[in-house]
């Protein structure tokens, strides 16, 4: 997956207040689908991510924890895909 087959920020915003957020989205798609880095350091790289693109810590931690609680099984489904048949 490149970034351009990134479909954004899966289920959120693409930009907050005007700033935009779809690169830091594709870099996160892009790590899950490939598995590297691990998803925990993937994760943590899109909430600094989302600090830097939006100025905003608050925004940085909600997109955390929303990988936190969701990511796992977006992650497992990226895994699937990815395996061998």
């Amino acid at each position: 997956m490149d970034a351009a087959a990134s479909d954004g920020c899966t289920l959120w915003v693409d930009s907050w207040m005007g700033h935009d957020m779809r690169a830091c989205c594709a870099a996160h798609d892009l790590a899950y689908s490939i598995g590297a880095p691990p998803k925990e350091i993937a994760d943590l790289e899109l909430a600094a991510c989302g600090t830097r693109a939006t100025g905003d810590p608050v925004m940085g931690a909600i997109m955390l924890l929303g990988v936190a609680l969701c990511g796992r099984w977006w992650w497992r489904r990226c895994r699937r895909a990815d395996a061998p048949r």
